[in-house]
């Protein structure tokens, strides 16, 4: 059911078997196929949400906010394991 992955991010430099040029547009592109809105969710915060989200499974930024006046309690958990929890 699921596919082969793809880790990408803000922090993605380069593309293991292309120069580095022809590694940042591929990078660019996907970076702006991601971001298209109809893949985006942005939260309205309200009190006492709680979001989760899979590191492994979604790419996420954080939004500015008014931390003097707005906030917030981050917990961070990670699960250890041998490999991921989706069969290949």
């Amino acid at each position: 059911p699921h596919g082969k992955s793809l880790y990408l991010g803000a922090q993605c430099a380069a593309v293991e078997g292309m120069d580095e040029a022809e590694g940042r547009v591929l990078i660019d592109r996907l970076m702006a196929f991601a971001d298209q809105p109809q893949f985006i969710y942005s939260h309205v915060w309200r009190p006492h949400d709680l979001i989760l989200w899979d590191n492994l499974a979604v790419l996420h930024r954080a939004t500015p906010f008014a931390s003097t006046d707005e906030p917030r309690r981050m917990v961070r958990t990670t699960i250890a394991g041998d490999g991921p929890t989706l069969a290949a």
